[in-house]
């Protein structure tokens, strides 16, 4: 099986180097690094020309910025692999995070979507040789109360129908795994810390910091569940409020200026 690794880019010259790094590094190779320039307006479109250097690597460069949504998917419609890893150019992939995933499609092809759990930088992270890895399948109900899934873990068939919502700047990665799962496609979580982080899940640089604009996407995709019939009003209320109430914990937790360590 082959993956094409798809890398949006925007702004990234510092440090899309390390991400392409880690992915070129790794024990089951990929076919090749997509690196989708999202009309980056500093000098990120030369670092990524410089990195393709490397024939593994191409530039996908978009004429106008359309969010990380639009760059993904341009690199998922450009790839050539029969999966494809999603990789943000801020993290960095474990060495066996390809050879897992892979090793993991072939003895169960039923899961056409795979994703697993995630470090900090400072973290020590061991990886068990071997086939056989827990893992545990996430249903569309499962991720209705929370985001199980960081982009940079996720590895998928290229031929899912499903793509990123386009018109999504923020949320979108998580309205694609729900409509995914609720397509009836079966998902499963390695537990495993195959990618690395390098900054809190939110509160920190980049779209992660603007708080409210992300618990807007939230409501907005729960209340897009209720109108295309996949959950009723009384869900949506539950959500609603479940929502709002763990927006104003991340609020406090930014106050208070606490760390947020990855849910696994």
């Amino acid at each position: 099986m082959t993956v094409s690794v798809v890398v949006p880019c925007y702004r990234c010259a510092g440090t899309v180097g390390r991400a392409v790094a880690s992915a070129l590094a790794q024990s089951a190779p990929p076919l090749e690094v997509l690196l989708v320039d999202d009309a980056s307006p500093d000098g990120t479109l030369a670092v990524l020309r410089e990195l393709a250097r490397d024939p593994r690597v191409r530039v996908v460069p978009l004429a106008h910025n359309g969010g990380a949504s639009v760059a993904r998917n341009a690199g998922w419609e450009a790839a050539r692999g029969e999966l494809v890893a999603f990789l943000d150019a801020d993290d960095t992939w474990h060495p066996r995070k390809l050879e897992t995933q892979l090793a993991f499609a072939r003895a169960h092809p039923e899961y056409p979507m795979t994703a697993h759990t995630l470090a900090y930088a400072e973290d020590p992270v061991l990886v068990p040789t071997g086939t056989d890895v827990p893992f545990t399948e996430i249903a569309f109900r499962h991720m209705l109360y929370r985001n199980w899934f960081h982009t940079s873990s996720v590895v998928l068939r290229r031929d899912l129908p499903q793509r990123f919502a386009p018109e999504k700047r923020y949320g979108e990665d998580r309205q694609l795994w729900l409509d995914v799962a609720a397509a009836g496609q079966r998902i499963a979580r390695i537990d495993l810390p195959l990618v690395t982080i390098y900054k809190p899940l939110f509160g920190a640089s980049g779209l992660s910091a603007d708080l409210w604009a992300m618990e807007l996407a939230e409501l907005e995709t729960f209340r897009g569940l209720r109108r295309a019939g996949r959950i009723g009003m009384p869900l949506l209320c539950v959500l609603l409020g479940w929502s709002l109430a763990r927006f104003l914990r991340r609020l406090a937790l930014v106050a208070l200026g606490l760390r947020t360590r990855p849910a696994q």
